[in-house]
This record gives structure tokens, C-alpha cells and sequence, in this order.
């Protein structure tokens, strides 16, 4: 069914995010000093010259900037029909797990882009987002202060956001992607819930039928 394209198309807009995104570091800095020759923050001057002066800079950036938007809707989308389906149950558990977590890590790339324009509406917001994980229990305090990097939000903040959107937080989620496409073809896709037809069978080889 429909429902069943939300997984291809969340991983289609995945891709984009890493082919725009990649292009996008070739020209970004991300530093937060002041350029002497715009009087404004290094990142920032970058982003205005992606944007106006680089060609279709405009339209890589506003695709990478919408995208991510349209990547976290299409996860969420994607889990509903998951969840409404019964596809989260035996014997897909874990696959369900590996989804979670792969949302969550999509709303921290989304995060740790965010604060990347280095402009006062990334700036505060990123504030915000800060003081809210400070007040989670236990390791909320720790996880703020990693992630500030600092007495206050600065360089340091900067430099560690734009490591964890680039490097790290992709990187697990495309550990996380292999993962999950594994399970799904060695599980099998399953049915819809208003047909009477069993799991579809997995390939020959690839593991015990799941049928029920």
C-alpha cells in the first residue's frame, strides 16, 4: 500500500539532507569570531555568501534547510503507520527500537543544525534547547554542559554542534539505516492489517519464515 512507501521516501529525504549537507561544509566555517570585513560572525557571512553569492547556493541551502523538516515528518508519518499496523510486534521488536532510535537521532541532527546560521534566532533557541535537557533527571546537567560546551554558549558550542551534525549523529544513523534495512528483508514487510494474507516470506536463505 501508500503506507508502506513512507520508509523509502523518509530514507530518499536522509540522502538529500547527506549530498546538500556535504556540499554545504565544502563552503561553511564554522567559527564564531567576527570577520573583519563584514563586521559580522565568520559563520554567519559564510551563510549569506552560500546564499546570495554562491551559485544555486540558495537552492542547496533552502533544500538541506527544508529537508530536514521533511525528513523528520516522514519518520514520524512512517512510525505511525508502524504503530497502527502492528508491525512493532513479534518478531519485529527490535527493528521498532532501531526506528526510535533513529528518530530521536534525527531530531538531534536536527538540533545541532540548527544553531549552525550562528544568527540570534539559532542562537536563543539553541538556548532553550540547552536549559531544557538541563532539567532532565540525573544526566540532564551533564548532557547541557557537553553540550554548551562552556560557561556560556560560544566557540566551543559552535565547534562541538558542528562536529555532531557532520561526523557523529550521521554516522550513527547510517549504522542505524544498515540496521534496519537488514532486519526488514530478513523479517519480511509486513501486511496490512484489514488483509487476511500472511507476512510476506522473507528471501530463501535469509532466516525462518515469519509467517503466521
Amino acid at each position: 500500500s501508500w503506507g508502506h512507501t513512507l520508509a523509502s521516501a523518509a530514507l530518499t529525504a536522509f540522502i538529500v539532507q547527506a549530498l546538500t549537507g556535504a556540499i554545504l561544509a565544502l563552503y561553511y566555517k564554522p567559527s564564531a569570531a567576527i570577520d573583519p570585513i563584514t563586521g559580522k560572525p565568520v559563520a554567519y557571512s559564510s551563510i549569506e555568501m552560500i546564499t546570495d553569492e554562491l551559485t544555486l547556493g540558495w537552492l542547496v541551502r533552502g533544500m538541506h534547510r527544508w529537508g530536514a523538516s521533511v525528513f523528520i515528518i516522514l519518520m514520524f508519518f512512517h512510525m505511525a503507520r508502524v504503530f497502527l499496523f502492528g508491525a512493532y510486534k513479534y518478531p519485529r521488536e527490535l527493528n521498532w527500537i532501531v526506528g526510535v532510535l533513529l528518530l530521536a537521532l534525527g531530531m538531534l541532527e536536527g538540533f545541532t543544525g540548527y544553531l549552525l546560521p550562528w544568527d540570534q534566532t539559532s542562537y536563543w533557541a539553541t538556548v532553550v534547547g540547552i536549559n531544557i535537557n538541563a532539567t532532565a533527571p540525573f544526566l540532564g546537567p551533564f548532557i547541557a554542559q557537553f553540550l554548551q560546551g562552556g560557561a556560556a554558549i560560544g566557540e566551543d558550542t559552535l565547534s562541538k554542534f558542528y562536529s555532531l551534525h557532520m561526523l557523529l549523529v550521521p554516522g550513527a544513523i547510517i549504522g542505524l539505516i544498515i540496521l534496519h534495512l537488514h532486519l526488514v528483508i530478513r523479517l519480511g514487510v509486513s501486511p496490512n492489517p484489514w488483509t487476511k494474507e500472511p507476512d510476506a516470506e522473507p528471501p530463501a536463505g535469509a532466516g525462518t519464515s515469519t509467517a503466521r
